[in-house]
């Protein structure tokens, strides 16, 4: 592992944690979108809208990666990376 990667890698945990900081965050006031009525974690808006929370973490995770390790320099850069696999 080269150290560009190995900073990548550190800035991907970080960005890990700061979303989903943001995340919980989001869930604890009363009048939340994602919040229950009812006060309590079920039923919650946010659990039937999970795979969207996880695709954008994946997401940020990756553009964090990707502009640390230099894989991503620009904004055009991301949909050629994101694809490159398939």
């Amino acid at each position: 592992m080269t150290e560009e990667e190995a900073k990548g890698l550190k800035s991907a945990g970080i960005a890990t944690i700061v979303y989903w900081a943001l995340v919980g965050i989001s869930l604890i006031p009363q009048d939340s979108p994602f919040g229950s009525d009812t006060g309590g974690f079920i039923p919650l808006p946010f659990l039937k809208g999970i795979v969207t929370f996880l695709f954008l973490w994946f997401l940020t995770r990756g553009i964090a990666y990707g502009i640390t390790s230099g894989k991503i320099k620009k904004g055009a850069d991301i949909p050629i990376e994101l694809f490159k696999q398939i």
